[in-house]
């Protein structure tokens, strides 16, 4: 019989990074051995629907280094698999259910925007679920904190905790697909930001 993985170790271990790239592994087509979604699908920002089980198992088998046997994990709400899903900004929603609306722009930016569909794709790439969660893990563990990667803003030292909220993500070069790669993205603090959307377009 396989033994349930310790619930504290993939607390720690799993993160918004992780499951990001299980998410690229799942739509690029990887075989897994985690079946298809049950009672509750991973919504992502474009609408896509991928079974949650396997996509925090695929995220479990890079952040440990191994494959994770079915079983390993135990899938439901209130476990570690459906709690980082959440953490990590993307949507868990009941299997065949319609995708609660979550609206990708505020007003200032549909102003901002206007009817530059270049600019409205990428605000709308920016706010993919879950992308800002992973490139603020991705940064951490290569550099033991988020700053901002041009002004170098640190808005933890700066504001405590709650300083994170400072910071945004911003995709670098043209993009015309929702999963974009992490390496396509710099932190950036919300005046640079500003200032990178003004100078991009």
């Amino acid at each position: 019989m396989v033994e349930r993985l310790p619930d504290a170790l993939l607390r720690e271990a799993v993160t918004a990074e992780h499951l990001w790239h299980a998410a690229g592994d799942l739509l690029a087509g990887v075989e897994h051995p985690y079946g298809p979604a049950r009672d509750f699908e991973a919504v992502l920002g474009d609408g896509q629907r991928l079974p949650p089980i396997a996509l925090y198992a695929l995220a479990a088998n890079r952040a440990l280094g191994r494959d994770i046997a079915p079983g390993e994990i135990v899938p439901g709400p209130g476990n570690p698999a459906f709690d980082t899903i959440t953490a990590a900004g993307m949507l868990l929603v009941l299997r065949g259910t319609a995708r609660k609306w979550r609206e990708p722009m505020t007003v200032s930016d549909r102003i901002w925007a206007g009817p530059s569909r270049a600019r409205i794709t990428h605000l709308i790439l920016e706010r993919g679920l879950g992308l800002r969660a992973a490139k603020i893990a991705q940064v951490t563990r290569m550099y033991g904190r988020a700053t901002c990667s041009f002004c170098g803003l640190d808005p933890v030292a700066q504001h405590g905790p709650a300083g994170l909220a400072a910071l945004q993500v911003h995709v670098v070069g043209g993009r015309d697909h929702f999963l974009v790669p992490l390496d396509a993205l710099r932190c950036l603090c919300a005046n640079c930001h500003a200032v990178a959307h003004e100078s991009l377009f």
